[in-house]
């Protein structure tokens, strides 16, 4: 399986995660929410690229110039989307088991 470069480095991640985490994090938890993010970034990319094309395809027919880059208009004005997660992303981890993970008369392991 072709495995491609984060854009987001690995040590940054964790840095801000432990920032706003209480607690450490799993790399397996760092690797997910890089490949998340990453991944939203792409799309939004991909949606601008087509709204630039679009607008310069209207502006050519209009007998204007084409834009020669992408505005920050382009990104305000992209619907955003709520964070739904999928499935795609499998990393095999599995939770623990200690006092704050257990809930003792319900007998389940909260992970």
């Amino acid at each position: 399986m072709y495995q491609r470069e984060r854009i987001i480095p690995y040590k940054r991640m964790r840095r801000i995660l432990k920032e706003y985490v209480n607690g450490d994090v799993s790399k397996n938890a760092v690797v997910y929410l890089q490949m998340v993010l990453e991944n939203q970034l792409e799309e939004i990319c991909r949606n601008v690229v087509e709204e630039f094309e679009e607008t310069n395809s209207i502006r050519k027919r209009a007998g204007l110039p084409e834009q020669k880059r992408i505005s920050v208009s382009q990104f305000k004005n992209l619907p955003m989307k709520p964070y739904n997660p999928t499935d795609d992303f499998k990393l095999d981890e599995r939770g623990h088991r200690n006092r704050e993970t257990r809930l003792s008369k319900a007998n389940m392991e909260v992970t």
